[in-house]
């Protein structure tokens, strides 16, 4: 059956979880003798347990994915409906469940907990500490609460199956046992522990599995659950599961994610059209029989044949033609294929493309790449063909093909004339280098011929750097120079590296400085000082960039003994030292509005001796070598020149070990470093007078407005780009600066893939602290991801405060055409933005919440925020 809902089973746990674990008198069958209740607790003990480490506010976010999964399988609030008419029946004839039951429980639940203390706590607070003494007082008449909101049909329903209390607690707390794979991934392993307990469950009872499939009680597609949570829900969903212990974390890996051709929705596909799914990682197939190609009437496309590519990564799947003007859905089953590093296997793919219509007129034009997909760097390889329409569909040569070039729909990036060939050929070749990534269309037209390809630019895909260990070298009595290699940066370049080192057998790690910038592969190094003579260490070398730290393999290496006599007498024992120190920095430690054309200096307490004045450099943040740095030594003073440094730019002064040493002993000095930042440049007010924006344009007057405030301004050759897309990073600047947000610069990044050093890095913290964005699940907030309209309206709502507004209108519903398509996450900011007068639909009625918001509707949304405040 095509519909087999493990969020049934899901939503089944949810209902019997708080009514079956728990404890206490109340619940019982019909005729039944009451049940050992002291039994059952003892029995569920581990479980209680795991349900005793969530905190309030998990259980809240519980109990709302509980309700909105309850919702999704009968289609309610506004959510598409899961259930068929048939599992409904199934449902209700079986288990006396219809949708008014199921989330009778949930009400039931909401109302009594915020209307009942526990040790005078209410809400979600109350109920935990019920959990945690336990309060027998509190939870006793819940579960009659729960019992009588659930009603006796159901009950009855159950014992009519011989299900008795002792089995059905026991089964639910199987299925609260089962373990998920990090991103919740319904891996072959998932599946086999979700089938083994219904087994079980159709073992004790008189049900069969024919009767758990007609109900859609099976669990085989949890990701379709997936499909229709937002990311944030999904987050939320993992995160409870991994509190309760339900996440095993020792089975690695992301859920393969794919870009699929035809694109979804796709008209005018051809006949032959490739059709393909291209995953962002490495994959191995586990079940493909399962893949299908279906028309709208359910009938199977003939000669499928499913294999995976060379490259590991893309799967093909050849059919026979297509027919004329039909609407076609591929579907990738969950778990069809599985990541080769991890166990994660796909959530359920599927998508639609209509075929084009039936050749009018007097030519066919076809038009088409040579995949659908690219990645930066590659080419295009655009073809096609204009053939007479008639029975031998005769090639057409020397005809002149206009090709357009259109981003996401809307933007024009490129045109090109081309002439067709004796075969009625013509080609073009498309670099990528300079496209960003997102959906293209090739349109193609000669004369009243027409047609059109789709194709797609992805992201490159980024994985942890490579990073080797090197022998240490350099080795002392107290110090040692670390060496590493990265091999690999993992896609992009890395922005962090450094070493960890402890004495042999030590629990933690120590880091070294870390450096930050911009790291391409090859070796580098850092003078460890400080060492204890005589001791075996341990070290690694590590790098990051914004999938995460790449480590390289543990080393060891032992310092020198000391050496020398520790008997009385004169000089050059072991104990002496030789010690260089700083007197002061210029500019000073930290300092900030520092001239460009600043003399560096450091003053040592004692005399110095050049050993290597090579060594000394002069960076950026960005790693970036300073030009002209020349070092000199004078006494106690070294005087570093260089050519003028960059307006408002953070610089840091590197000595390594081995640049001096004092005059009156051979101590090399230990590698010291300090930094500053220079002023900011002096600039004459801009003009916000833009070439591309006439004065009629509908958006003059706000674009106009905030360049004069500040916060957004036009590029370099007098043009605004109204019709450019925003990145998040982008937006994020500018409502914090319209906000007068205060960059921020905390020790440990809020999101994994924003890093000190990034130049969003100050505004993306400052809008977190304020509490204007979030991240996607697993820490990532996507900076370069280009910014939806209902990503906005959230953050504008955020901004002014109405964030409770938008909570009590999450179910309303809007007047826009498009109103389904906005996330429920979104839903309510959208309501408050849209009554507030912060955002408009477009005069086809629609809002276009999935899409990327241009910069001219950025500026209106935010004057009209501004304007609120």
């Amino acid at each position: 059956m095509k519909l087999k809902k493990f969020c049934l089973v899901l939503s089944l746990i949810a209902v019997f979880l708080f009514t079956g674990l728990i404890g206490g008198p109340g619940i019982v069958f019909a005729d039944e003798p009451e049940p050992d209740w002291s039994q059952i607790i003892a029995d569920l003990d581990d479980l209680r347990d795991s349900l005793d480490n969530l905190s309030p506010d998990q259980v809240e976010d519980a109990v709302d994915l509980w309700e909105k999964m309850i919702k999704m399988l009968w289609g309610q609030g506004g959510n598409p409906l899961v259930l068929s008419a048939e599992e409904q029946s199934c449902l209700n004839n079986k288990f006396g469940i219809n949708y008014t039951i199921a989330l009778a429980p949930v009400n039931s639940f909401k109302n009594y907990v915020n209307s009942n203390t526990s040790n005078k706590l209410t809400g979600y607070e109350g109920f935990v500490n019920a959990l945690q003494t336990p309060d027998s007082a509190y939870l006793v008449p819940l579960c009659g609460t729960l019992y009588n909101a659930l009603g006796t049909p159901v009950i009855s329903k159950l014992e009519e199956h011989k299900i008795t209390i002792d089995e059905l607690v026991g089964i639910i707390a199987d299925l609260a046992k089962v373990k998920f794979t990090p991103g919740l991934a319904l891996t072959p392993e998932v599946n086999q522990q979700i089938t083994a307990v219904l087994n079980k469950l159709v073992g004790q009872s008189n049900l069969t599995n024919d009767d758990l499939i007609c109900c859609g009680l099976t669990g085989e597609n949890f990701g379709e659950l997936l499909g229709q949570l937002s990311e944030e829900e999904k987050a939320s969903l993992e995160d409870v599961f991994d509190t309760m212990g339900n996440i095993d974390h020792d089975q690695q890996g992301t859920v393969p994610q794919a870009i699929v051709e035809p694109v979804n929705g796709a008209t005018g596909v051809a006949l032959n059209a490739v059709v393909s799914a291209v995953f962002d990682q490495d994959v191995t197939p586990e079940n493909l029989a399962g893949v299908t190609i279906k028309d709208a009437a359910d009938n199977l496309v003939g000669g499928i044949n499913t294999a995976l590519a060379a490259d590991q990564r893309t799967l093909n799947i050849a059919h026979d033609l297509f027919a004329y003007n039909t609407v076609y859905t591929v579907t990738i089953p969950a778990g069809a294929v599985q990541a080769s590093e991890g166990k994660a296997g796909n959530a359920e793919i599927t998508w639609s493309f209509q075929i084009l219509a039936p050749p009018q007129g007097d030519y066919i034009l076809a038009v088409t790449t040579n995949k659908p997909s690219y990645s930066h760097g590659e080419t295009v390889n655009v073809t096609g063909t204009l053939k007479q329409n008639n029975q031998e569909q005769t090639p057409v040569e020397n005809v002149s093909i206009g090709l357009q070039l259109i981003k996401d729909n809307l933007t024009t990036v490129a045109v090109n004339q081309v002439i067709t060939d004796a075969n009625g050929v013509f080609t073009w070749q498309i670099p990528t280098g300079w496209l960003d990534a997102g959906s293209y269309t090739v349109f193609a037209t000669a004369n009243v011929a027409s047609t059109q390809t789709t194709f797609a630019i992805t992201e490159a895909v980024v994985v942890a750097p490579t990073v080797q260990t090197n022998a240490a070298t350099g080795i002392t009595t107290n110090s040692a120079t670390l060496n590493g290699n990265i091999t690999n940066t993992g896609g992009e370049d890395c922005n962090q590296r450094k070493f960890q080192y402890k004495q042999q057998g030590a629990a933690s790690w120590t880091d070294t400085t870390v450096e930050t910038g911009s790291f391409g592969t090859g070796d580098f190094k850092f003078d460890l000082t400080g060492l204890t003579p005589n001791t075996t260490y341990e070290v690694k070398a590590l790098a990051h960039n914004t999938a995460g730290w790449g480590e390289g393999t543990v080393l060891t290496f032992t310092t020198l003994t000391s050496g020398g006599s520790t008997g009385g007498g004169g000089g050059g024992g072991g104990g002496s030292t030789c010690v260089l120190d700083v007197d002061t920095y210029m500019p000073a430690a930290s300092a900030e509005n520092v001239a460009i054309d600043t003399v560096v200096k450091v003053t040592f307490k004692q005399n110095i001796s050049a050993v290597d004045l090579t060594k000394v450099s002069v960076k950026d943040a960005l790693n970036n070598i300073v030009s002209g740095v020349k070092a000199t030594v004078d006494g106690k003073v070294l005087t570093i020149t260089h050519d003028n440094f960059a307006y408002n730019t953070k610089y840091t002064v590197s000595l390594p070990y081995g640049t001096l040493k004092r005059s009156d002993c051979t101590t090399n000095n230990s590698s010291l470093s300090w930094s500053f930042t220079t002023a900011k440049e002096t600039i004459l007010p801009q003009s916000c007078v833009y070439s591309d924006v006439p004065e009629n344009y509908w958006a003059a007057g706000v674009i106009k407005e905030l360049c004069e405030k500040g916060i957004l301004d036009g590029y370099p050759d007098g043009t605004f780009r109204p019709r450019n897309d925003i990145t998040r990073a982008e937006f994020t600047k500018i409502i914090a600066v319209a906000l007068g947000l205060a960059e921020e610069d905390p020790a440990t990044p809020t999101f994994k893939d924003v890093a000190p050093g990034d130049w969003y890095y100050g505004v993306v913290e400052a809008a977190a602290k304020a509490d204007l964005v979030k991240g996607y699940g697993k820490g990532l907030f996507k900076p370069n991801a280009k910014i939806t309209r209902e990503e906005i309206t959230a953050i504008l709502i955020r901004a002014l405060g109405k964030q409770d507004e938008a909570a009590a209108n999450a179910n309303t519903m809007t007047s826009f055409k498009d109103d389904g398509d906005i996330a429920s996450w979104a839903r309510g900011s959208v309501v408050v933005a849209f009554n507030e007068g912060l955002i408009k639909g477009y005069p086809n009625g629609t809002f276009g919440p999935k899409k990327n918001a241009i910069r001219a509707e950025v500026c209106a949304m935010v004057s009209r925020m501004l304007a609120k405040k």
